[in-house]
């Protein structure tokens, strides 16, 4: 028994419905990957969280810089470990 496969034309001219482009709780225009942060009350792009240590959202403008001071923090936290540790034992 053959079975037979019928190709799916390809259909390019599908346009989908526009978006809403207004935020739904603070009702500003925003761009495609903004997320609206329910503690901060702001529409972030971006959006990775909000973080509760810096009391802000982490973002596409401060990504960089958040995990630059994460990285400084172990990096501090790593050297005082190896100082205070070798003179203890």
């Amino acid at each position: 028994m053959e079975v037979e496969i019928k190709a799916i034309p390809f259909v390019s001219n599908i346009v989908l419905p526009k978006r809403n482009t207004n935020c739904d709780f603070c009702m500003v225009p925003r761009l495609e990957g903004t997320v609206h942060c329910t503690t901060c009350e702001v529409c972030i792009e971006g959006h990775d969280h909000h973080c509760m240590f810096f009391g802000k959202c982490i973002g596409k403008g401060n990504i960089i810089c958040f995990w630059g001071t994460i990285s400084g923090v172990l990096v501090v936290f790593f050297v005082f470990a190896v100082i205070f540790g070798t003179q203890l034992s």
